[in-house]
């Protein structure tokens, strides 16, 4: 999959610029353009030219998240406690609250199709 987000557009978005031979950025746009993508039901490739500003930031939001969960980061909160120990945290990623900025996309895409079939 190809990311409609540019890498140095989300670089400037997360102030991360990794070396030059790594891809972790184009595999985080492209993930999370797939979990945006598996949510609205369609391809983001349908806006061709022009994106809603909401699905971008949410692309960038998710994405962001996705890269902050490597270098073994994944799914793990620690809080020591001083002398007495310390605890692990499982924390799983919950997207759905990014995702419901975009319900209105999702619900015009349901119509748009709902419209097809009566035609």
């Amino acid at each position: 999959m190809n990311s409609l987000i540019k890498i140095a557009d989300f670089q400037k978005f997360s102030n991360v610029y990794p070396e030059a031979n790594d891809n972790t950025q184009t595999n985080c746009l492209d993930m999370a353009q797939k979990i945006i993508e598996d949510y609205l039901g369609y391809a983001l490739s349908a806006y061709n030219t022009t994106m809603p500003i909401v699905i971008t930031q949410t692309l960038f939001r998710i994405a962001s998240l996705l890269q902050q969960e490597g270098a073994g980061n994944i799914g793990i909160n620690n809080k020591s406690f001083g002398d007495s120990g310390s605890r692990s945290f499982l924390n799983i990623v919950d997207y759905s609250k990014y995702l419901a900025q975009l319900s209105e996309y999702k619900l015009y895409y349901v119509l748009n199709e709902a419209a097809k079939e009566a035609n």
